[in-house]
This record gives C-alpha cells, sequence and structure tokens, in this order.
C-alpha cells in the first residue's frame, strides 16, 4: 500500500524528522479546529502514531489507529465529551 501515497509537495531537506514535524503539527491544527465536528479520520507514518495518542489526550478526543501497512496507520479522532476537561 505504501506504494500508492507519497508527498503533493517534497520538502527539500531529507531530514525524515522534520517531515514527522510537519504531520504532526498539520493534524494537531486540523485536530483544534475540528474537535468538534464529530470524527476526523487521517493517514500518519507508522512512527507517528504516539504523537497521535498525545494529540488526543491533549485535545479530549477519543482515539483509534488501524495500521495500513508497514509505513502507514489511519487515526481516528472523534469528540468525547466525557473526556473533556472540567473547570
Amino acid at each position: 500500500m505504501s506504494d500508492e501515497w507519497k508527498l503533493e509537495l517534497n520538502f527539500d531537506t531529507d531530514n525524515f524528522e522534520f517531515a514527522r514535524g510537519v504531520e504532526v503539527g498539520m493534524v494537531y491544527e486540523r485536530m483544534q479546529t475540528h474537535r468538534y465536528c464529530g470524527s476526523n479520520t487521517v493517514t500518519v507514518h507508522n512512527e507517528n502514531t504516539e504523537m497521535m495518542l498525545r494529540i488526543a489526550e491533549n485535545l479530549g478526543l477519543a482515539f483509534k489507529g488501524e495500521e495500513l501497512d508497514d509505513h502507514f496507520t489511519a487515526v481516528t479522532f472523534s469528540f468525547n465529551p466525557a473526556l473533556e476537561e472540567k473547570p
């Protein structure tokens, strides 16, 4: 499956950690903006699965991951009022 996935915009660096950081930042911004909009599914590198869990915990979202292949995981974030922080 990973042969089907590729960047639409290639970075000017081959540093994988840079790419991971961009991926995390984009997902975090999307989840902050759309956290109350039901569920959102994103595809991320397997190496970022732990960071997706941290995003879910930080924003009070439910988290479910499904490994697609050796490279990518589908992550679904869902709004869960029970996880929302209480004042």
